[in-house]
């Protein structure tokens, strides 16, 4: 074989080479029609620790010159308004959006249903996030352009919702709450699906040592310390759904009425009736250091 005829050789392999390496495989998002039969619709997304989803919606995308596609999308709590937002998806799928509250998304997708990756809030702190399609749930979703909140989300299994009250005869509030409204709420619907876990705690103590909780609550121990964060004070109670704390309140009365619609919106996934708290400020007075 001739010098020349070599050298081609030589270049034809390398040019072949360079092509295995770098043609798309077939994961990869190839155009604007790939892309919106592949993500189109709606993906739920969850992040680690906390029981509260949210939505991202995708209604379809335009592709960029250097291959990168523009998502017309859409973002919120699974319970709310989903609100438009700028995101975007490389060829190796990877996903990057910017909330609404200023909190950056970056996941890839291993599998098709499947992103992963991690949420970095503004102070900072970065979760893990799972993005699954919401095909894989029983929901029904509005579209993006409607600007109207998604149906709830139903999971396929079953939500538990555990209500812990904690308070003592030292605490009039109390022992107003244990007399008068929680009578009341035995009689709600929503109260026989549920979990309900009354502790005895003086006013100058934080969450009671294990000994002297009840059998159900003794596993939540931690979590509740956590989320109490060293705070005496009573009345406390805790909402915690799926195991983990949903919302952690201090002082003041919650009416039968009240409540009631607090704990249908945790079990339902509905919107919930107010702010939630997940960790209370750790100094005198009232107060949410990290809310839901």
């Amino acid at each position: 074989m001739s010098r020349f005829s070599s050298k081609r050789l030589l270049m034809c392999i390398s040019w072949m080479g360079l092509s295995f390496f770098t043609l798309p495989s077939s994961a990869q998002i190839q155009t604007p029609a790939e892309l919106e039969s592949g993500l189109a619709g709606a993906w739920l997304v969850t992040v680690a620790g906390e029981a509260r989803t949210r939505l991202l919606k995708i209604a379809g995308a335009t592709q960029k010159s250097d291959g990168t596609f523009i998502l017309n999308a859409a973002y919120g709590y699974s319970d709310g308004k989903q609100s438009p937002i700028r995101a975007e998806i490389t060829h190796d799928q990877k996903l990057t959006f910017m909330t609404g509250a200023d909190s950056l998304v970056v996941a890839t997708r291993p599998v098709d249903d499947t992103f992963l990756g991690t949420i970095t809030y503004k102070n900072g702190k970065t979760i893990k996030v799972t993005i699954a399609k919401v095909s894989d749930l029983a929901t029904q979703v509005a579209p993006v352009a409607s600007g109207q909140p998604a149906t709830k989300i139903v999971p396929s299994a079953p939500v538990s919702v555990h209500l812990i009250w904690m308070g003592g005869n030292d605490c009039p509030p109390c022992v107003y709450w244990r007399g008068s409204e929680l009578p009341k709420l035995e009689k709600t619907e929503v109260f026989k699906t549920i979990t309900f876990s009354y502790v005895i705690k003086s006013v100058q103590s934080a969450v009671p040592s294990r000994l002297f909780l009840p059998d159900n609550v003794k596993p939540l121990k931690e979590k509740l310390d956590a989320a109490n964060n060293g705070r005496d004070g009573s009345p406390q109670y805790a909402i915690v759904v799926n195991g983990e704390v949903f919302d952690y309140y201090l002082g003041g009365e919650i009416s039968a009425a009240k409540m009631e619609k607090m704990l249908l919106a945790a079990r339902d996934g509905t919107r919930y009736p107010g702010d939630r708290c997940v960790k209370l400020i750790n100094r005198r007075g009232s107060g949410c250091l990290v809310k839901g």
